[in-house]
């Protein structure tokens, strides 16, 4: 790592940066979340302040600021990078990919600038009048930074040119489309929406014709920093009001969400123009155990929850499902019945396995054998579908009162439409713990000299530790500090766990661990030898070579004492005799 990384970890604190992304809690002198990296019920994702080092005991990863931001964002190490500088306050010289990203920023930004400024000039007063019409307040406008646009198409690209932004970055950002070297912005005559990450950082805008016209609501295109089906709109203000409360409301529309917000729930969020996705319902987890999803009660609404049901089957989540009645959508049901009349269908919201039971069997006549086969084929191929066991087993017995048909016949079903595939059981850590402590051991100051170190590193079977173990030991030899920022991001994560595991200890029995893994090493490695021995006397035998063969028997004689003498083992060096 070079001393730019080095100072951009120095200035900042890996609990501020992650809590930016998911609700932390301390516990000891350590902080606890439920990981973003995979479905968890119980937090195992820790967050170590003191080692500024996190790491998940239930998936595995771990790393540094930079390999959260990095994982977390989908981005390389050099984006990450820019991201914390500026968050450090370090300006950065950059070029390459990490340029471009920082201008799509700020052509984003200059964007949102020209937009809401837009609203209050002559050219914003039919927005305004809309806005009014629609019943949104000042406060409302300002909070959700909404803007218009000019009906021509010259207003934008002429500010962006202004403010040093070029037509080719503007199309990066998916603010213009360029046709006969002219540039035309996609959002004409619109009111606009802009879209923020959950850091508040605006990544895409959309726009609603003002009157007729079609489509009626228009989003940015997908560039390198804005993906329909992972962003959340309003996340970045509903966050901590999602935390307070425990759940999320999710919604399909701007003003739907907007007014909401401006009626007193904040604990909500919405999608862009797609339908709940397991991304969405990741993000959302991170914040809350409970959604409430918001349809119309039209037959396109329903058919958008059944298809949330398919999303949410693997997501630790409890969706539950709020059909608003009378044809009405949460913008009007908001403006008619207030907050307490949401809130009261809220509390009676079926979970989407109850929705969804319901659903398949409206219009149906369950007294029809017929009919109710085909509707209990259609369950049973969904919930074989669900990979946790213990979730399954509860709809099973839900399914099972419900049509009284016994447990047992369903799940000789649901065995058969799978073709015996096993369902998974979970995640399981994987790698090789003994010579990753080893490594762990010799980065964090063990001395490992006294068991000859060459010895250790050239007896590891898995190459990267074995690899990251030789730059370490050169490291330390030429008295470099921080040997732990020379390994490469994977291997990071894997020693991570081990940071923190260990933190728990004391010396001594950390101490002991140590040297338990480096006689196991070591006798796995004697063990491959006698093999190899084995093999070499049956070849000598064969070939009548008897001075050989004597020394074959000696050195085997020797390594069976060495393996029968836990302390000769530890301090074996290859090439004793």
């Amino acid at each position: 790592m070079d001393d730019l990384s080095r100072l951009v970890k120095e200035r900042l604190n890996i609990v501020d940066i992650i809590s930016q992304y998911l609700p932390l809690r301390r516990t000891g002198k350590n902080y606890v979340g439920l990981c973003p990296f995979h479905n968890e019920k119980t937090p195992s994702f820790t967050v170590s302040e003191e080692k500024q080092i996190f790491h998940c005991f239930g998936c595995g990863v771990g790393g540094d600021v930079f390999s959260f931001v990095m994982r977390q964002e989908g981005i390389d190490f050099k984006e990450a990078l820019r991201i914390l500088a500026e968050k450090a306050g370090i300006e950065l010289k950059e070029k390459g990919s990490t340029r471009g990203l920082k201008e799509i920023y700020e052509a984003l930004k200059r964007a949102i600038e020209f937009y809401h400024r837009n609203l209050s000039s002559p050219e914003g007063e039919r927005a305004r009048r809309y806005l009014e019409e629609r019943g949104l307040k000042g406060d409302t406008i300002r909070t959700f930074m909404l803007g218009c646009s000019d009906r021509e198409g010259k207003g934008l690209p002429a500010f962006l040119k202004s403010s040093g932004i070029s037509m080719e970055v503007a199309k990066r950002a998916g603010l213009v489309s360029m046709k006969g070297g002219r540039a035309f912005y996609y959002l004409r005559g619109r009111v606009i929406f802009p879209i923020f990450d959950v850091t508040g950082r605006v990544i895409a805008f959309g726009g609603r014709v003002m009157g007729e016209g079609m489509p009626k609501y228009l989003n940015s295109p997908e560039t390198p920093v804005f993906k329909k089906g992972r962003a959340l709109y309003g996340l970045n203000l509903a966050k901590e009001d999602i935390l307070r409360e425990g759940w999320a409301i999710v919604v399909e529309g701007y003003m739907d969400l907007i007014t909401l917000h401006q009626g007193g729930i904040r604990n909500v969020v919405a999608t862009l123009g797609t339908a709940l996705t397991s991304d969405h319902g990741a993000k959302l987890r991170r914040y809350a155990r409970t959604v409430y999803a918001l349809f119309d009660s039209d037959e396109a609404g329903r058919k958008a929850a059944l298809r949330a049901m398919e999303t949410f089957l693997n997501e630790d989540t409890d969706l539950r499902v709020v059909i608003l009645p009378d044809g009405r959508d949460p913008d009007q049901f908001m403006r008619e019945e207030g907050a307490e009349g949401l809130r009261a269908l809220i509390e009676k919201a079926p979970s989407i396995l109850e929705f969804y039971l319901d659903e398949i069997t409206r219009d149906k006549d369950l007294t029809h054998l017929q009919e109710r086969l085909g509707v209990l084929k259609g369950i049973v191929a969904i919930l074989s579908r669900v990979r946790d066991p213990l979730k399954r087993g509860l709809y099973v017995k839900e399914v099972s009162q419900r049509f009284g048909v016994e447990e047992s016949i369903l799940l000789k079903a649901m065995e058969k439409g799978q073709g015996g595939t096993p369902v998974e059981e979970g995640l399981e850590v994987r790698g090789n713990t003994t010579e990753e402590t080893i490594l762990w051991a010799l980065i964090h100051g063990y001395d490992l000299s006294r068991y000859h170190l060459p010895s250790i590193l050239s007896s590891f079977e898995d190459r990267d530790l074995r690899e990251a173990g030789r730059k370490v030991m050169m490291s330390l030899q030429k008295g470099m500090d921080s040997p732990m920022d020379l390994l490469d991001e994977g291997v990071k994560s894997r020693l991570s766990r081990l940071c923190l595991l260990y933190d728990e200890m004391e010396d001594e029995e950390v101490e002991g661990i140590v040297r338990d893994c480096v006689r196991r090493l070591k006798a796995k490695r004697l063990k491959r030898e006698k093999e190899r021995l084995k093999m070499e006397i049956q070849k000598a035998e064969v070939e009548g070579r008897d001075g050989f063969l004597i020394d074959l028997l000696k050195r085997r004689q020797h390594l069976s004492r060495i393996e029968h003498s836990p302390e000769e083992l530890l301090h074996y060096q290859w090439g004793d005799e």
